[in-house]
């Protein structure tokens, strides 16, 4: 998908935020932790976009604090991959 949207972007890179399914919630999509760490070199490489940050969409709870560690871990995963990794932007988009 990143692939043939970096083609289909034209001029300017456009900005993207990659989707993690941080719960590995099969009625979800986006990357797990360990495939985005795995991939996101070779996505680095698309010349067309950039990469603003993460996102992810929180399982459903009827308290907040029991949707809280699906946003510490994406959190912590994003500060990790923008310590290796400068050119991931800090965005994150927790919903």
């Amino acid at each position: 998908m990143a692939r043939h949207r970096s083609v289909r972007c034209g001029d300017g890179p456009l900005p993207v935020c990659l989707q993690v399914n941080v719960d590995a919630d099969p009625a979800k999509t986006g990357f797990s932790a360990m495939q985005l760490e795995r991939e996101l070199p070779e996505l680095h490489a698309l010349p067309h976009l950039a990469f603003v940050g993460l996102m992810t969409v929180g399982r459903l709870a009827q308290a907040p604090e029991q949707s809280r560690p699906t946003f510490v871990r994406l959190r912590a995963l994003s500060e990790r991959l923008r310590a290796g990794d400068p050119r991931l932007g800090p965005g994150l988009s927790m919903g």
